[in-house]
């Protein structure tokens, strides 16, 4: 087992509707168990969007697809109906491809933005159309 590197800061947005995760330098697998730990315990409304803010991320070890999956699989059991991914170089979209592609498969709606702003709003909407959907089904 080696040091973990990489750091994030976990910021929940409108009451936990969005939870806006910060992450900064190069990541290796290990840094991921101490993120899941603490997304786990962070404040999520019963539906929220995961935005990742990876403007200052500096890459990641290959070995971290695979810690990461269960992330994403716990996310997906525990309220998470979007994700969106605020990107400064084309680079940082690449590098988690195999990410996005594995969210596909599950039927996660994504976008990517280079603004915060326009993740939000997107992040937003995404929100209001799951909320108009079960309105519609608790008349059905």
């Amino acid at each position: 087992m080696f040091v973990s590197h990489g750091s994030y800061q976990i910021v929940p947005l409108d009451s936990g509707r969005i939870i806006k995760v910060i992450f900064t330098g190069a990541w290796n697998k290990e840094a991921v168990a101490g993120f899941f730990q603490d997304m786990k315990t962070c404040p999520k409304a019963d539906i929220w969007v995961a935005m990742a803010d990876l403007r200052d991320w500096e890459g990641a070890t290959p070995d971290l697809i695979a810690a990461y999956m269960p992330v994403i699989d716990w996310c997906l059991a525990n309220g998470e109906c979007a994700t969106v991914h605020v990107y400064k170089h084309d680079w940082q979209r690449l590098f988690v491809d195999k990410l996005r592609a594995y969210r596909e498969q599950q039927g996660v709606p994504q976008a990517s933005f280079q603004s915060e702003a326009g993740a939000i709003a997107w992040a937003n909407s995404q929100l209001d159309e799951v909320t108009a959907k079960k309105v519609v089904n608790s008349r059905a």
